[in-house]
């Protein structure tokens, strides 16, 4: 069992989201958080399909871990995009 992605696809991906410019992080930043969710999905089965959509929510998780204090959040409006968080 291995990731089925690479940390490259996954952050060259991560920063092609409409909106990541809003996000204020460091290369660091970025490289961690998708290290963390390399790791998250390290146990994925052998022969088990990966598709477009675990990629997405691949992506999303690392935006979400970049997003926790910032006054922004992920959005699925037709596509997934960083949106301003509407204040509770």
């Amino acid at each position: 069992m291995n990731c089925p992605f690479s940390l490259n696809w996954l952050l060259s991906r991560t920063q092609q989201i409409n909106g990541f410019e809003k996000i204020k992080c460091s290369t660091y930043d970025l490289t961690k958080a998708g290290l963390e969710v390399c790791q998250d999905y390290s146990d994925w089965p052998e022969g088990h399909g990966f598709g477009s959509s675990d990629g997405t929510f691949a992506i999303k998780e690392v935006l979400d871990i970049l997003c926790l204090d910032q006054e922004l959040t992920t959005s699925f409006t037709l596509r997934l995009s960083i949106i301003e968080k509407i204040a509770a």
